[in-house]
């Protein structure tokens, strides 16, 4: 009888560690600001791009947009200067919608010189919260 006993002590025990780790993380999902969340999602949507993951990037775009666009015009859509080598995000500025400046990091190759020209630029890209989903996505201009 007592090995039963000590069975279900252990496994009440086990629960409260779940609903406590799971409380947890909940709770910390929650305290993420607006920018905070965009921050992190503008550079997982760059590092998708950057790593050709093009369907994932397009994930990233808005619900509504995807409505709309196909994921072939979206492909259309995609084009740099160079080949994307990295992304930073340099700030993000919220209110009902965000404002992420991004430097992006490309190399080069230009006509009349032997070697790749690296070089970055700064961009903003525009987020938006999606009412239906709570998430926040790109907005993207066309």
């Amino acid at each position: 009888m007592t090995y039963y006993i000590k069975q279900y002590v252990r496994l009440v025990w086990i629960l409260a560690l779940l609903i406590l780790v799971g409380g947890c993380t909940s709770t910390d999902k929650q305290a993420l600001t607006a920018e905070e969340v965009v921050k992190t999602r503008a550079a997982e949507r760059w590092n998708a791009l950057i790593e050709g993951k093009l369907e994932t990037a397009y994930g990233y775009e808005l619900p509504d947009y995807r409505k709309v666009f196909t994921y072939e015009q979206f492909l259309r859509n995609i084009h740099g200067g160079g080949i994307w080598q990295k992304a930073e995000v340099k700030n993000v500025a919220c209110t009902e919608t965000c404002v992420v400046t991004m430097q992006i990091y490309v190399t080069m190759k230009l006509a009349g010189f032997d070697e790749p020209m690296n070089a970055s630029s700064m961009l903003e890209e525009k987020w938006m919260k999606d009412e239906e989903s709570g998430d926040w996505f790109h907005l993207s201009s066309k």
